[in-house]
């Protein structure tokens, strides 16, 4: 028993140098099969050219990808009046409705929230085309026209 170390139960014992040598011996086995599966595959894309693909595919994906959030800016009025209250709606997420300035964001399922210095107010929003319609959770609607 002089050889044997006593060990707790909850820490494995190393492995004998017999455990470890088959161990290397089977990684070596499987990097060696990958090894001779690129030398039959032969590379039709380095590294770099791949990462430019993906890239670029990426960034075609979200330009094309405007989503509500694109098409809302601009100049909205709400009536076919040209005295109504003009809403504008700038890239950056800003709001100006009348001479008050204020933020929107779009969260999920088409909701967007408008903050102004006298209230917060969330919309379900459905735009199309030159139309835009903010529906209020009580039911009631707001329509806009662009302005061209």
């Amino acid at each position: 028993m002089g050889s044997q170390q006593n060990f707790p139960r909850n820490q494995k014992r190393p492995r004998n140098r017999t455990n470890l040598s088959a161990s290397r011996k089977k990684s070596r086995r499987k990097s060696n099969s990958v090894g001779s599966l690129r030398e039959v595959m032969p590379r039709s894309f380095s590294r770099r050219q791949l990462r430019l693909l993906i890239s670029v595919v990426l960034l075609s994906l979200l330009a094309g990808c405007g989503g509500p959030s694109r098409d809302i800016v601009g100049k909205w009025r709400t009536s076919s009046d040209p005295n109504a209250v003009v809403w504008e709606f700038a890239s950056n997420g800003l709001v100006t409705i009348g001479r008050t300035r204020g933020r929107y964001s779009f969260g999920d399922s088409g909701r967007i929230k408008i903050e102004t210095p006298f209230e917060k107010s969330v919309y379900e929003a459905a735009i199309s085309h030159d139309h835009m319609t903010f529906r209020e959770s009580t039911g009631s609607r707001i329509e806009f026209d662009r302005i061209k």
